[in-house]
């Protein structure tokens, strides 16, 4: 009897591609149910599309010797449309918000993470690590530039990291 109990085991356990493989299935299925969300499911799909983006390049970065960047935070204050936005991207929880931490000089304020669910498909850390800041006109942009203005957006900070790391390796 044990050896059938030792069999069965064996035949319930699942290689570590496959489960690879079911996690990435598993988290696009997921991003893109993200268009059946109400109303404003399709520009939430790409909002969460432009953020994961965003954070999937700065894990790129050659220049990252911190922890990658997994969160964010918004400085200055939102116009209405973006607010909207911002509040759909929460009830819909394709975003988390948690008040702001680690912040020197300020006790208040939120900072937010794409739905952890997510994080396969950009092949980013589900965990809360590094935080990146967007200004307010830059989230407006994410949320509702058109492809050419984002596509500069990620171009720039991509040139920002790449002088930031050569200045780094100066020293």
């Amino acid at each position: 009897a044990q050896n059938q109990n030792s069999e069965v085991h064996d035949d319930l356990c699942v290689d570590i591609d496959n489960q690879v493989i079911a996690v990435k299935n598993v988290s696009q299925d997921m991003l893109y149910e993200v268009k059946q969300f109400g109303k404003e499911g399709n520009q939430l799909f790409g909002i969460a599309l432009r953020l994961g983006t965003i954070m999937e390049q700065a894990r790129k970065n050659d220049a990252q010797s911190e922890p990658e960047q997994t969160h964010f935070s918004i400085n200055g204050e939102l116009d209405e449309e973006t607010m909207f936005i911002l509040n759909e991207l929460l009830k819909w929880s394709v975003l988390y918000k948690t008040k702001l931490t680690k912040q020197k000089n300020i006790e208040y304020g939120e900072e937010y993470q794409l739905n952890p669910i997510y994080s396969p498909y950009f092949l980013i850390s589900y965990r809360k690590k590094r935080r990146m800041e967007f200004t307010n006109k830059e989230f407006r942009l994410i949320c509702s530039g058109d492809e050419r203005e984002f596509n500069d957006f990620l171009k720039n900070r991509e040139k920002h990291n790449n002088i930031q790391s050569q200045q780094l390796s100066i020293f």
